[in-house]
């Protein structure tokens, strides 16, 4: 009842949620912005946080032309993973003020993280401090934007090299999600699938796979051949 956590739809991550909120609760701040670090010259992509030493936000900016560097690392900025934590109370006083203002877009980057950020009530929460049981040194600290066709085809590659960018194997932190009820994916007429992601309830029936990611129920027949592709 204390506090509102907000996280966006459109990225890829693992987070031990309640480490963020920790830090929230620490800080004494009205909000909490999740914050990656990207190589400054690509920071243009994203919406950027300017923080100060201390973690404070100065200024929420979106797409800018000339990124602000880290107080600790010049070269790299805070790229917003569109997470948030408010305190509750002084959350609910900011949607009603900006529910009143008519000249609001009602956008979280654009009028919400702002008005905080205007009160001196933002901090950012940097992720790299976000420690996931059973990372590995490739997938840790791991977080993709898939806002885009391009994106969202670029994390599913990631699944499946020999050592995937993003580990869905970590038994230690388990992504839970519903299971369509679907016998094992089956293999027929020499069918080949090939650094790839086979769902269940697949066929894979005379054709090859190779690096695709299969959903459940899919049937490739022979002579197919779905090569870095993503079939539902």
């Amino acid at each position: 009842p204390d506090y509102v956590v907000v996280f966006g739809a459109d990225n890829i991550y693992r987070m031990d949620v309640d480490a963020m909120l920790q830090a929230h609760i620490a800080s004494g701040a009205e909000c909490t912005v999740a914050g990656i670090r990207v190589p400054r010259s690509e920071a243009s992509e994203f919406g950027i946080i300017d923080a100060d030493e201390n973690a404070k936000i100065l200024e929420f900016l979106e797409k800018p032309a000339d990124p602000p560097g880290l107080p600790d690392s010049p070269d790299e900025s805070f790229a917003s993973m569109g997470n948030y934590i408010f305190s509750a109370k002084a959350f609910e006083e900011c949607l009603r003020a900006d529910a009143e203002d008519e000249s609001s877009k009602h956008d979280m980057g654009g009028n919400v993280v702002p008005y905080f950020v205007q009160k001196g009530q933002a901090q950012v929460y940097d992720f790299t401090k976000n420690d996931v049981p059973g990372s590995t040194e490739k997938d840790r600290n791991y977080w993709r934007d898939v806002g885009s066709i391009d994106a969202y085809h670029s994390a599913q590659m990631d699944l499946v090299s020999v050592e995937p960018e993003f580990n869905l194997y970590n038994r230690k932190w388990p992504i839970w999600t519903y299971q369509a009820q679907l016998p094992g994916a089956k293999f027929t007429l020499r069918g080949n699938a090939e650094d790839s992601i086979v769902s269940n309830g697949c066929i894979i029936s005379g054709g090859d796979v190779d690096r695709s990611v299969l959903s459940p129920d899919v049937q490739v027949d022979k002579w197919a051949k779905v090569e870095e592709s993503i079939a539902f």
